[in-house]
C-alpha cells in the first residue's frame, strides 16, 4: 500500500517508484492498492495488479463527517487541550487562535469514523487473501487503524522506507511511555525494512529492523551507462516547506558564487514544484536557475556540490557528488541532530568552506546508507514472513 506521491510516467503508462520494484518480484501473488495522493488519473499502470483507494477515501470521508457526535468533539477538545497545555509550560509555546478549535474538529472527525475504517479495512484484507501487507508510512499516525486490523488478523505487518528517517522525526521517536505500551504497538507495523543498517540509530520505535536497500536508487544507477560529465555546479534541494527560505539562499550564493565560476541550481522537492510559478514570477527570483531534470540521480553526478537543510536527497548524493553539506539551522537540528555530513551556516560560509584546500570526508560507508542486493534481500524477507 504505497502512496503515489512518486509516481511518474513511462512512456504511455505510470511508474510507482516505491511500490512497483518489489511488487514486480512477485508480480502473481502481489497486489498493489494505491493512496490516490495526486490529482491526476495515473492509469495505466506498469504493474497491472493495482488499483485505487479512492472509494475508500470517498466512504471514510463521509463517515467522517455523518457520524461524528458531541462525545466525539468533547473528548478531542480535552485531548487537545492536554496537549497545548503541555506545550505552553513545557517548551514555552502556544498555537495561534483558531487552531485548537480546527485541530480538535479535525481529531473528532477521525475518532467517529474508526469503526468504518475498523471494518472497511478488515473486509479489504479478508477479500484480498492477505498474507503479508506492506505499507508506506505504517508508522505514521493515518495507518494506526490499518496496523491493528491486520495484526488482529494474524498478516504480518511491515512498512518501507521511502526517505529519510532522523532523530527528530516525529512517526519514527516516541517516549519511553509510548514504547512500552502494548496498545500502542499493535498500530505499528512489526518490521520496518530500511536502505541500510544507518537508519537503525535514527528510531526508536518498537519495530524490528531488516536491511532490504533502495530498489529505485539501484535501478537508476545500474541505468547509467556512463556517468555525467561533472560540473562546477552546487545543488540546493528544496525540503518542500520553506521554498522561499531556500531561494534566498540559492540568491544569495548565486550572488558570490560567481567568483569562483560556479553555477548555483535549485532543485524543487516534489510538494514544491507546482507553486515555483508564483515564486519565479517575483523579480527578485526571477534570475535564479531551476533544475527541471526528472532524474535526480542524473542530477546529483553532476554536481560538484549538494547542500539542503533538511532533505533525504543528501543521502542520495553519497557516493555520486564529491562534497555535501547540510545548511545548519535550527529546523535541520532538530530534524537531523545527528548527520555525517560537513555543514554551513550561510551562503558566505559556505563558499568559504569551498575554497578551502582541506575537504572532509562524509563520515559514514555507502552501504552502511544503501545496502547493495535489495531484490535477494526482498525475496528472503517475504518468503521468511509470510504466513500460509
Amino acid at each position: 500500500m504505497p502512496t503515489s506521491m512518486q509516481n511518474r510516467k513511462i512512456g504511455d503508462l505510470w511508474f510507482n517508484r516505491h511500490s512497483d520494484y518489489f511488487a514486480s518480484l512477485r508480480e502473481g501473488e502481489t497486489l498493489v492498492l494505491e493512496d490516490h495522493f495526486s490529482a491526476d488519473w495515473q492509469f495505466p499502470r506498469v504493474f497491472p495488479n493495482t488499483i485505487t483507494d479512492l472509494p475508500i477515501r470517498a466512504t471514510l470521508g463521509l463517515a467522517e463527517h455523518l457520524l461524528r457526535r458531541s462525545q466525539h468533539l468533547l473528548a478531542a477538545r480535552q485531548m487537545m487541550e492536554l496537549a497545548m497545555e503541555r506545550a505552553r509550560t513545557r517548551i514555552g509555546w502556544q498555537p495561534r487562535e483558531g487552531r485548537l478549535d480546527y485541530l480538535a474538529a479535525r481529531m473528532a472527525r477521525k475518532a467517529a469514523a474508526v469503526p468504518i475504517t475498523w471494518n472497511l479495512y478488515e473486509r479489504v484484507l479478508k477479500r484480498a487473501g492477505t498474507r503479508l501487507l506492506i505499507k508506506e508510512m505504517g508508522c505514521y499516525g493515518p495507518s494506526a487503524t490499518l496496523m491493528a486490523v491486520a495484526r488482529s488478523l494474524g498478516i504480518r505487518t511491515a512498512e518501507y522506507q521511502h526517505g529519510a528517517v532522523s532523530l527528530g522525526h516525529d512517526a519514527y521517536n516516541v517516549s519511553d511511555t509510548l514504547r512500552k505500551s502494548t496498545a500502542f504497538q499493535q498500530t505499528l507495523p512489526e518490521y520496518f525494512l530500511s536502505y541500510g543498517p544507518w537508519w537503525h540509530d535514527q528510531m526508536n520505535v518498537p519495530v524490528q529492523h531488516r536491511v532490504i536497500g533502495n530498489p529505485h536508487r539501484a535501478a537508476q544507477l545500474d541505468a547509467m551507462t556512463a556517468q555525467a560529465g561533472r560540473e562546477r555546479r552546487i545543488l540546493l534541494l528544496g525540503d518542500g516547506i520553506d521554498t522561499k527560505r531556500s531561494l534566498d539562499l540559492a540568491r544569495g550564493l548565486a550572488r558570490i558564487a560567481g567568483e569562483d565560476r560556479r553555477e548555483v541550481m535549485f532543485r524543487p522537492h516534489p510538494l514544491e514544484r507546482g507553486r515555483m510559478s508564483g515564486f519565479l514570477s517575483d523579480s527578485a527570483y526571477g534570475a535564479i536557475r531551476i533544475d527541471q531534470e526528472s532524474d535526480l540521480y542524473q542530477s546529483l553526478v553532476k554536481a560538484e556540490v549538494v547542500i539542503s537543510e533538511v532533505s533525504t536527497g543528501l543521502f542520495e548524493a553519497v557516493g555520486l557528488a564529491e562534497r555535501i553539506f547540510t545548511w545548519d539551522t535550527a529546523k535541520a537540528r532538530f530534524a537531523y541532530p545527528t548527520l555525517p555530513f560537513e555543514s554551513f551556516v550561510d551562503a558566505e560560509d559556505l563558499i568559504e568552506r569551498l575554497r578551502e584546500t582541506r575537504r572532509a570526508s562524509v563520515m559514514v560507508a555507502p552501504e552502511a546508507v544503501w545496502a547493495p542486493d535489495w531484490a535477494q534481500k526482498y525475496q528472503q524477507f517475504t518468503s521468511e514472513v509470510r504466513r500460509p
